[in-house]
């Protein structure tokens, strides 16, 4: 089974989740964003800030290839993770264009990490960003 059939429906669930019942595609860039900064926060003791950001960097130049405005990302040598541009990207599109580009972006991450360091790893790391769905919360529910 492929990474995107068997992770897609679980970070589409998480960003449901994060997102709750808006339609506004800066309150899910700033969902996005903490997803992302819960991600990098559990993974940094591992791969290191560099590693993450190069993971960052990455998802979203392979992501670019079906949602061309995320390889907008700067092209700098810089690798910290700039969640401010990754925000803006994704708040100046429609909800929907949000929603999809964002859950693609999160697949080519996971798709990366797991290459990296397996599956089973990747997801008890990012238990923590993705939350447990099996009970219906994330570690940080902004739903409400």
């Amino acid at each position: 089974m492929s990474i995107e059939k068997r992770e897609g429906p679980r970070i589409v669930a998480t960003l449901a989740l994060r997102v709750g019942r808006s339609t506004n595609s800066t309150q899910i860039a700033d969902a996005v964003a903490q997803i992302w900064s819960e991600a990098a926060l559990a993974l940094s003791p591992i791969i290191g800030l560099e590693g993450v950001a190069a993971l960052l960097k990455r998802s979203l130049y392979l992501s670019g290839s079906t949602y061309a405005w995320l390889s907008i990302a700067p092209k700098t040598g810089n690798q910290s993770i700039d969640f401010d541009t990754l925000k803006s990207l994704i708040a100046d599109r429609t909800a929907e264009e949000a929603m999809a580009g964002s859950t693609a972006l999160f697949a080519q991450f996971y798709g990366l990490l797991t290459n990296l360091i397996g599956p089973s790893l990747a997801d008890r790391i990012l238990e923590s960003a993705w939350g447990d769905l099996s009970s219906g919360e994330t570690a940080q529910d902004h739903s409400l």
